[in-house]
């Protein structure tokens, strides 16, 4: 509420006792900066307005902001002006015209609900928007208005409209308020429900007492009454019915002040219920001696006892803590800070077992008490010892294997690798190991199979970020720094969550350069053993052929020499006859060289003479090459001879 330029209300002595407890730095923006719907908005897109004070908890609201515990509690009424007609419920308003604040909770109810209403909507735009349907209403320019009691009484009392009364309660209830926080930050909803449970019904009343103190009529119109029975009766009964007047008006305050009376220990009544079933351990003990003095039913359960009194009567918080010295560790920190906020250690329950709790606290040294709550993380540390007990036995698993294993997350970054990768990769140690996919393609070049070069989104990672599974992907890494290559063989798969969402990434890389080198090396070896087999069936064929051939060749040696030794030396066909013998001789040794190429003969060697050889060789020379080449040659007087195959040398 802005009041003479400055920010004041219930609300915001709440919250001005809230930050200031927490220690939290805060700044207001007035309803002449941001109007109610605007704000609202500005909360839903987390930009200007952080939270409102006041506002009414509906399902529509809560999709876009956190709302705190309800705090502030405020029946509907129907005001009327004293010289108004009669109006004893909502349906007397049919007809009628009623004003209402834009945006606000009730212009939504009454146009959805009630459309018999005419209602004048005051613009938000306008400056102390909430408080103009008040003046219309005292000004005659609508018939009614619903509002809350508390905060309309208050603007009735401060500005000083004085024909203006309580008509009639309405359907509504109470108008029950929370404060309004932008939805990314649940930890202020949280320390704000602290702090509220934590107050004091002392505390409480200070402020609510600061603005309720408020008077109000609600019932028939008397002066109406009054003049009918005036003109009806006269001017005779005047002074009866003053004092008839006089006397309903006293126990009209008689009434509220026991409604009010009433509404105070409802008040106190929801506080104690709000306490006794709170999901949290709520207490308050002795700062010296730890002893007691108020709790609720959770911390009774959480210290292992049935009932409050029980526990009351036997536990002292002091004596509780596994860390003897920790207490007065907390107790000089409270006294220090004046309050601590997620204090965790362990405590020791009726049974003697040990649980974990988040202790948050404030210190009222004056009156001697801490009061907070206390939350049991047991199950949290649990999970949490679990947890690095599984990472520990991952981490031990990763570094046993000799396969390259990296794990990143949705973004590319490396949140797991082995020291194998280290190696893989060509680094030293892992501490070289890159810390992001974004910087590999700086150091590395990826080939496909077919030589090509990979762009970067076929590499394993994002292929896996994309949700692609693959099994021995072959890959040629290439690093640009050092210039070694090798050849890489990937498993890779996504990362999900229980939504199916990729979350990240695993990927497996095992070094298979030298396999390849094996693999290709295989290849040249089988292909060197074909040839040879190749070779051999050759062989067998042409020693097949040379033993068909050698059968010819003797017949013709036989009868050759047979007819050199019948014919005498001078016949003409005698030098004919020769050169066939040495022809079918030298054909003889050919099959020999066939028979010894086809493994299917020893080979002979003995000494040789070389120089006849060579001048065999420059005669069969002479009949090969052209006419105008000429040949010189030059040997040897001494005997030469080599060790060799007379057939393989000719």
């Amino acid at each position: 509420m802005l009041t003479h330029g400055k920010i004041q209300g219930i609300a915001i002595d709440y919250l001005t006792h809230i930050f200031n407890v927490n220690d939290i730095n805060f700044k207001y923006i007035s309803a002449s900066e941001v109007t109610w719907p605007e704000a609202l908005e500005y909360i839903k897109r987390h930009e200007v307005v952080d939270m409102v004070p006041t506002a009414k908890i509906t399902n529509e609201r809560k999709k876009d902001m956190i709302f705190t515990d309800e705090y502030i509690f405020a029946p509907w009424v129907i005001f009327t002006r004293v010289d108004s007609d009669f109006i004893s419920s909502i349906d007397d308003l049919n007809g009628k015209t009623v004003s209402v604040e834009e945006g606000y909770v009730m212009h939504q109810r009454l146009r959805q609900d009630y459309p018999g209403i005419h209602l004048k909507v005051v613009s938000a735009n306008l400056k102390n928007f909430a408080q103009i349907p008040v003046k219309e209403l005292s000004t005659g320019l609508v018939d009614a208005y619903i509002g809350n009691l508390l905060s309309t009484t208050y603007t009735i009392q401060t500005k000083g409209y004085t024909n203006i009364k309580v008509a009639a309660p309405t359907p509504f209830d109470n108008h029950n308020q929370a404060m309004a926080i932008r939805s990314d930050w649940p930890e202020l909803s949280g320390i704000i429900n602290k702090t509220l449970a934590s107050m004091t019904p002392e505390e409480h009343a200070v402020i609510r007492n600061k603005w309720l103190s408020i008077r109000y009529e609600y019932g028939i119109n008397k002066i109406y009454v009054l003049k009918w029975v005036l003109g009806v009766i006269g001017i005779a009964f005047f002074i009866i019915g003053f004092i008839l007047i006089w006397n309903k008006r006293l126990k009209t305050e008689v009434i509220l002040r026991k409604k009010t009376e009433t509404a105070l220990k409802d008040s106190e009544k929801k506080y104690k219920v709000l306490f006794n079933n709170a999901q949290v351990a709520l207490f308050r003990t002795g700062i010296s001696d730890g002893k007691l003095i108020e709790i609720n039913e959770r911390y009774a359960k959480m210290a292992g006892y049935s009932t409050i009194g029980d526990c009351m009567a036997k536990f002292n918080s002091a004596d509780a803590w596994a860390d003897t010295s920790g207490r007065d560790k907390l107790v000089e920190t409270l006294k220090k800070n004046g309050f601590v906020f997620d204090y965790e250690t362990k405590i020791i329950r009726k049974d003697k077992s040990l649980i974990w709790i988040s202790f948050s606290a404030t210190i009222f040294s004056e009156k001697g008490y801490i009061e907070g709550s206390i939350v049991d993380i047991t199950k949290r540390k649990q999970a949490e010892e679990s947890l690095r007990e599984s990472q520990s036995t991952l981490k031990a698993a990763l570094e046993s294997m000799t396969d390259a294993v990296f794990i990143t997350d949705a973004n590319g970054q490396f949140i797991e690798f082995n020291e194998a990768c280290a190696t893989f990769h060509r680094f030293k140690n892992k501490n070289e190991c890159l810390k992001t996919f974004a910087e590999y393609p700086d150091v590395f070049e990826v080939y496909l199979p077919d030589g090509t070069l990979a762009p970067i989104k076929m590499w394993a990672v994002p292929r896996a970020l994309r949700g692609e599974t693959g099994i021995n992907s072959e890959y040629t890494i290439h690093r640009k720094d050092t210039g070694k290559t090798w050849v890489g063989s990937y498993n890779l798969a996504p990362i999900r969550d229980k939504e199916g969402i990729v979350v990240g990434s695993v990927v497996v890389a095992r070094d298979i350069t030298e396999q390849k080198r094996m693999e290709e090396e295989k290849v040249k070896l089988e292909g060197q053993l074909l040839q040879a087999q190749k070779l051999e069936s050759i062989g067998t064929l042409a020693g097949g052929i040379a033993h068909d051939f050698n059968n010819i060749l003797y017949p013709i040696i036989g009868f050759t020499e047979m007819s050199i030794e019948d014919l005498p030396k001078d016949h003409p066909i005698q030098e004919n006859l020769e050169d066939i013998l040495k022809g079918t001789i030298r054909a003889r040794d050919l099959v020999k060289q066939i028979l010894s190429f086809s493994n299917q003969r020893d080979i002979e060697q003995k000494a040789l003479p070389l120089t006849p050889l060579i001048k065999e060789t420059l005669n069969l020379l002479k009949s090969i090459i052209p006419s105008n080449i000429i040949i010189e040659q030059i040997l040897s007087q001494k005997d030469i001879h080599v060790f060799a195959n007379a057939t393989e040398i000719h």
